[in-house]
């Protein structure tokens, strides 16, 4: 019993002036999305780990105005990402696939003269239901 006391206070002691918190510590890093557009309100925010197929639950809460931005908190990784901004028209699905998320990471949305080529851009024109 005394052996495995030792043991264990070995252990203990290894990882506390180690400073290994790595075994029970993630990094974690933010993500702002920024609404740079004037006209239209981000509506919904998804996200997934490249390696999922299912994404998350909408993050944005609620609408997401002109010059608002959203902090989502996301441990390190590779992710996509779902955006939904909406005018009186239209609806615009933006989807930011392979973005590295090891520091913070900031993405300006806005559908007129987009930064990046490489984001995807469907626009649907938005239907009144009755």
């Amino acid at each position: 019993m005394k052996r495995l006391i030792y043991i264990i206070a070995i252990f203990a002691a290894g990882v506390i002036f180690s400073g290994c918190d790595s075994l029970w510590n993630f990094n974690y890093h933010y993500v702002t999305f920024s609404n740079t557009d004037q006209y239209k309100d981000i509506t919904a925010i998804y996200y997934k780990d490249i390696t999922e197929t299912k994404w998350s639950k909408d993050q944005a809460g609620s609408d997401i105005h002109p010059a608002e931005n959203l902090n989502l908190l996301l441990t390190e990784g590779t992710y996509d990402f779902e955006i939904v901004m909406e005018d009186d028209e239209y609806s615009y699905t933006f989807y930011y696939e392979t973005v590295s998320v090891y520091q913070d990471v900031t993405l300006e949305i806005y559908y007129d003269g987009l930064p990046d080529a490489k984001v995807k851009v469907e626009k649907k024109l938005k239907t009144t239901e009755k």
